[in-house]
Formats: structure tokens, C-alpha cells, sequence
């Protein structure tokens, strides 16, 4: 059994198993355990950022190593999980935006105005429609998309 610092019971280093709640690391190569841990680190700090640039910064690498890295098969299909996994945290945060709104407080002449009962900055609840919009057009678009007639 493996313990906390990824090893067996003799002490050996092992290949973690997939626990299906992240990322599946299995398909990358664990024989270099330097660019597995490279490309491991990559790999979650993209699918929480969806920014290569990001990604190459948290894991200490140049954007070139993922470069070569798309090069193999392995890494390029963790890579595309960790593409949907960033598009799904997009998808999140503008359902949120959409159905829960944004807390914004407003200024009046570049100074927050103050609500003249609590004497404390006034927010007003922001939602966008235009977000909404685009989510239903996705999840629903046989009955929300975007119809647009020329008439000849």
C-alpha cells in the first residue's frame, strides 16, 4: 500500500493510481521522474488557470518544455483533460456570474456612494444576461440559439 510521500512499503517510489476526482496522470510517462513531476505540476496548475504562461510559471518550466511535451502522446491526452477541466472553471464562474450576480459597489464622480440609512457603501446585485444568454445557447441550443433571417 502506498503511503503519503508515494511510496510502497519497502520504501520504492510507485506511480500514483487515478482516483477519478482530477486529473489522470497515468498515461504520462513515470520512468523520468523529473519531467513527470514537471509535467504533472504543469498539467494541474493549467487546468486551474487555462493559461500556459501561468502553468509554466507555477511549475518552473519554460512554455517550450510543454511544447515538446505536446510532442507526446501521453502528456498531450492528460493535456486535453486538463483543457476541458479549465473550461469547465470558466463554465463555473459564468454560471455563478449569470444566476448568482456580482456584488459591486457603486461610486458616484469616482467616490463610493454611502447609503444614507447604514452610512456604509452601497452595493447594488449585478447579474449578466449576456452570460445567461450564452449558457442556455450551449446547454440548450435546439431551443435557444441564436436564429438570424435573410430575407431575399
Amino acid at each position: 500500500m502506498p503511503d503519503s510521500n508515494g511510496q510502497n512499503g519497502n520504501g520504492q517510489e510507485h506511480e500514483p493510481e487515478y482516483d477519478g476526482t482530477s486529473l489522470d496522470f497515468t498515461a504520462l510517462d513515470f520512468n523520468d521522474k523529473r519531467a513527470y513531476a514537471k509535467q504533472r505540476a504543469f498539467l494541474t496548475a493549467f487546468s486551474e488557470t487555462g493559461s500556459v504562461v501561468r502553468a509554466a510559471i507555477a511549475a518552473k518550466v519554460s512554455r517550450r518544455a510543454h511544447v515538446y511535451w505536446m510532442s507526446e502522446p501521453g502528456y498531450k491526452q492528460v493535456f486535453d483533460d486538463a483543457r476541458l477541466i479549465a473550461a469547465e472553471v470558466l463554465e463555473d464562474e459564468a454560471r455563478r456570474r449569470a444566476v448568482q450576480g456580482l456584488r459591486k459597489m457603486k461610486f458616484y464622480k469616482g467616490e463610493p456612494v454611502i447609503d444614507p440609512e447604514t452610512n456604509k457603501p452601497y452595493f447594488e446585485h449585478e447579474y449578466s444576461d449576456t452570460l445567461m444568454a450564452m449558457l442556455l445557447n450551449a446547454n440548450l441550443p435546439e431551443k435557444f440559439k441564436y436564429r438570424s433571417e435573410t430575407t431575399v
